[in-house]
């Protein structure tokens, strides 16, 4: 059986696109980031659209 994908909603890829925007510039700097920090960002960037930030998968 073909599984179906979940699709995003437009606030969460709104997320998505914001923080990896940011992964890369930072990488670009050659600035390593880690997992927790990618979170605590995401969530950063939640609140600041408004949004809950305790959805976020650890």
């Amino acid at each position: 059986k073909k599984m179906k994908r979940k699709l995003k909603d437009d606030f969460s890829q709104t997320i998505n696109d914001t923080v990896y925007e940011w992964f890369i510039a930072q990488r670009t700097k050659n600035i390593p980031i880690s997992v927790s920090v990618l979170q605590e960002y995401a969530r950063k960037v939640a609140e600041e659209l408004g949004g809950q930030s305790g959805n976020f998968k650890t």
